[in-house]
């Protein structure tokens, strides 16, 4: 059976040796996933070729192959994460088969699943936010809860896996500050990665037409998933309100979330300045020093110019 927690325990502030890995997977084993996904009859695609480098995924018209690229992703969350949509009424992208490779070729997973057509969004409005705030109040509320939990060992590094990779000064008094934050809050199944402009295609009338790739964490408190969706689209843009109208304020603990949302500008903060968004990060910076100035004091936060 899942395990059903009520509310986050401690978390697992203590894992510098890194319990569940975070790393890539090696690129000629992703290659060999891929081509073990093509030769699928469920897939309407040319054959990757050995030296593609198109990342983890290869395109077909209707069909999209789609193979393990991190070391902690898990074959039963992809799976998971397909049957979600007739059961929370999400849009995601169904599966339409999947394997294993053999272990000379690593023993990772691929992934066939539909293709679906629609548009990467970089300035968030407000029906988009709309729709995004919809479909995480259903996640929320109709979700079971399945997966790695905020405090199962070694989770808090795999959801701060960035930070503590790249900015391995500042991720211990920022764990300890996100672990202060969850303590004893209550908990529901999560995406865990998602926002207006994250991990989401949107359709021609402005309505989400796929949520894509959860994150790591899959139970954790409500308020992470609406405090990161604020977090990466705010600084493009995006306002509050049409996304937590949207889910329902009766469905919000508005301390809660206030309490997160600095901290998850943080995250995105250090995840901007990593992967070379620097616009994004001056706005999270003159945020931060706004609302949370003590976030910025913190060691190896880095500075703007």
């Amino acid at each position: 059976m899942p395990r059903r927690p009520a509310r986050c325990g401690p978390l697992d502030l203590g894992d510098t040796r890194a319990t569940l890995p975070t790393g890539h997977v090696p690129e000629r084993q992703v290659r060999a996933a891929l081509i073990a996904a093509s030769r699928s009859p469920a897939y309407d695609g040319p054959p990757p070729r050995h030296d593609h480098d198109g990342g983890p995924v290869a395109f077909g018209a209707t069909t999209i192959v789609k193979a393990q690229h991190r070391l902690h992703e898990h074959l039963d969350t992809a799976v998971w994460f397909a049957r979600l949509g007739a059961l929370a009424g999400i849009p995601v992208p169904a599966l339409l088969d999947f394997g294993v490779t053999s272990r000379q070729d690593g023993s990772r997973w691929w992934l066939v699943l539909e293709r679906i057509h629609g548009n990467v969004v970089r300035d968030p409005a407000p029906v988009h936010q709309h729709s995004l705030g919809t479909a995480l109040r259903s996640w929320h509320e109709s979700a079971p809860l399945s997966g790695l939990a905020l405090d199962d060992p070694g989770a808090l590094g795999v959801m701060l896996g960035s930070a503590r990779r790249f900015h391995p000064h500042t991720y211990p008094a920022f764990a300890e500050l996100l672990a202060e934050a969850s303590r004893g809050l209550e908990v529901t199944a999560i995406h865990g990665d998602v926002a207006v402009s994250h991990n989401t295609l949107v359709g021609e009338d402005g309505r989400l037409a796929a949520i894509l790739d959860p994150g790591a964490v899959h139970i954790a408190p409500p308020e992470f998933d609406l405090a990161w969706a604020l977090a990466v689209d705010m600084p493009r843009g995006a306002q509050p309100a049409p996304l937590l109208d949207a889910y329902g304020r009766d469905g919000i603990n508005s301390d809660n979330l206030d309490a997160l949302l600095p901290l998850f500008q943080l995250r995105r903060l250090l995840d901007c300045h990593t992967i070379g968004e620097p616009d994004d990060a001056r706005r999270l910076h003159a945020s931060l020093g706004r609302r949370a100035p003590h976030l910025l004091r913190l060691p190896g936060v880095p500075a703007m110019p």
